[in-house]
């Protein structure tokens, strides 16, 4: 089983760069507009909890095996495709934002696939290739 881990340096520069633009916010507000720069700042403190919640938790894993992908963490499986006949795979766009890729079954559109966020689907793609799964070109636009 081939496992690839989620990374978690775009959340972190994202949220680095929201706190960032809040303390400069409540800075510069301080002298005119108080109360602007008191929200400010608790939306900033609150962003800089959710950065270190963030970083503390341990990151996803997509763990590919012949007959199964699983999604989850360390030690658990919350979403898992098996393999069909075809062992075919397909990306497509993710119905919720935040979460542009998916990985489905190329033959079961009813399945909600495993989501790529904090993935790169290209790594994905070359992993499940290198173990037996196969994508689809038609139906495979590629994510980059």
């Amino acid at each position: 089983m081939t496992t690839v881990t989620e990374r978690k340096s775009d959340l972190a520069v994202v949220l680095g760069f929201l706190i960032a633009v809040c303390a400069l916010a409540a800075w510069r507000g301080w002298q005119g507009a108080r109360v602007a720069a008191i929200i400010a700042a608790i939306i900033g403190a609150g962003l800089s909890v959710a950065i270190i919640v963030a970083a503390r938790r341990p990151p996803y894993e997509v763990r590919v095996a012949y007959d199964r992908i699983e999604w989850g963490r360390s030690g658990e499986c919350r979403t898992a495709i098996e393999r069909d006949q075809s062992g075919a795979l397909r990306f497509s766009r993710a119905p919720r934002i935040g979460s542009p890729w998916v990985l489905c079954p190329r033959d079961r559109p009813e399945h909600l696939g495993i989501s790529l966020m904090g993935f790169t689907p290209a790594e994905i793609r070359r992993v499940c290739e290198q173990v037996g799964w196969t994508f689809d070109q038609s139906l495979f636009a590629d994510p980059g």
